[in-house]
């Protein structure tokens, strides 16, 4: 598996439905495969800014912003704070371990620049664990290991332009994600 080969089978999943959890399903066999080839992984993948603590290294986007395929690289005692993709998600452990923390919020939404969160879930993944995400999904993502973590990430819009926000459990905000400039990568 390759990158184009998987683009393809991305395209050929978007065709098919337009049901996020089916996609997501239909990506997971190519997804796997791809994070599993030999000489994916780059020593470039596991550059990040030093700031954000965060990497991204895009493989792939289309020219309308669809079907983004990159590596995300989370350095050493960092994390991301919570956040939805609103578009469905894939992630694959490419290298190390990172603890992903799932929560539901729990306001009607009403309140501009408010929502509140409840923890649900907590879960460490590793090498070839595969999360599937619906455009709603929220997460976050702690790299409490000595070791930059790296995961192969699908995205049915580019993470750039999808509108995704950032959430603040603690003082119950919501706004606007605005990702790290892309690091090279093919």
């Amino acid at each position: 598996m390759n990158v184009p080969a998987l683009v393809e089978i991305m395209r050929g999943a978007v065709a098919a439905t337009r049901d996020p959890a089916q996609i997501v399903a239909l990506l997971r066999l190519p997804a796997l495969e791809l994070a599993r080839s030999d000489g994916f992984i780059k020593p470039s993948f596991f550059e990040a800014d030093e700031e954000a603590g965060f990497g991204l290294h895009y493989l792939h986007e289309e020219a309308d912003h669809s079907l983004s395929v990159c590596v995300a690289s989370l350095l050493p005692g960092r994390a991301l704070d919570a956040h939805d993709h609103c578009t469905w998600a894939v992630a694959v452990g490419l290298a190390g371990t990172e603890t992903n923390v799932f929560w539901r919020r729990t306001d009607d939404g009403s309140r501009p620049g408010y929502a509140e969160l409840k923890e649900i879930e907590r879960a460490a993944y590793g090498p070839g664990s595969f999360i599937g995400f619906k455009p709603a999904d929220i997460r976050s993502v702690i790299n409490a290991t000595p070791e930059t973590t790296l995961t192969l990430n699908l995205y049915g819009i580019g993470l750039r332009y999808t509108g995704a926000h950032r959430f603040d459990p603690v003082a119950r905000t919501i706004g606007s994600l605005a990702p790290p400039d892309a690091k090279a990568g093919r």
